[in-house]
């Protein structure tokens, strides 16, 4: 885990990025695991948040979504969040996101 995060963290901060620690975050019963990735150099947070998602699909995670005949085409929680800082809702930074992994 701290391989990939560690590359990530370049990806979006720069190479001059250090990941100093990835730590585990108390979850619940969903198949998301959080993590805080402490980061040191560069233009970079000390710390940020980290999430994974188990599975390679784009998951129907509430019966809203199910009411769709399409899947969704990106996580919801990207479309809800670009939303809310198009109307000056205060959100936390999105750094960067993969589906592919």
């Amino acid at each position: 885990m701290e391989a990939l995060v560690g590359e990530k963290v370049r990806a979006c901060f720069g190479a001059e990025c250090r990941l100093r620690s990835v730590i585990p975050l108390a979850g619940d019963a969903s198949s998301r695991c959080y993590y805080r990735a402490l980061l040191s150099g560069g233009a970079a947070p000390s710390s940020a948040v980290v999430m994974e998602l188990a599975g390679a699909a784009l998951p129907l995670s509430s019966e809203e979504l199910a009411l769709f005949k399409e899947p969704p085409q990106e996580l919801p929680f990207l479309n809800l969040h670009r939303f809310l800082e198009r109307i000056g809702v205060r959100v936390p930074a999105l750094y960067g996101h993969w589906v592919e992994e």
